[in-house]
């Protein structure tokens, strides 16, 4: 089962720096900066990747999390659990603005995907948990 991500205030703010780099290349170009514009553009293809690859998939008793190139597997026994509109201590895998936070062993991950209730009820039931639903303010 794959689940894609809201889109909210980490989303712009990501955004900000492809706005940035993609205002300063004509002027490097200009300057004769061509190295700068070389990689002005790999960081720009680095925020489309991770805007338009941020993605979650259920399969074979793993949960992928993937946000551009930075990829994470968790094993869906290791789950213990799903907080549902709170952020857990541990990364962001994400770009929305509320979040699910998912516990495994002493790490947790913070996802923001578009359908919550479906991504939660497929998480929980194939990692056998409950869902916390008590929601609380992000940190």
């Amino acid at each position: 089962m794959r689940y894609r991500t809201t889109f909210g205030s980490f989303a712009v703010i990501l955004g900000l720096g492809p706005a940035g780099i993609a205002l300063a290349m004509p002027s490097a170009w200009l300057s004769g900066w061509r190295p700068m514009v070389g990689l002005g553009t790999a960081l720009l293809c680095v925020f489309a990747w991770s805007l338009l690859g941020t993605r979650y998939v259920i399969e074979r008793g793993v949960l992928d999390v993937r946000v551009g190139p930075i990829h994470k597997r968790i094993s869906l026994r290791d789950i213990t659990a799903v907080h549902r509109h709170r952020m857990s201590d541990g990364p962001t895998f994400g770009l929305g603005s509320d979040f699910i936070g998912i516990e495994y062993g002493e790490r947790a991950v913070n996802v923001s995907p578009k359908d919550v209730d479906g991504f939660i009820d497929a998480v929980c039931q194939r990692a056998k948990v409950r869902p916390e639903e008590r929601a609380t303010t992000l940190r």
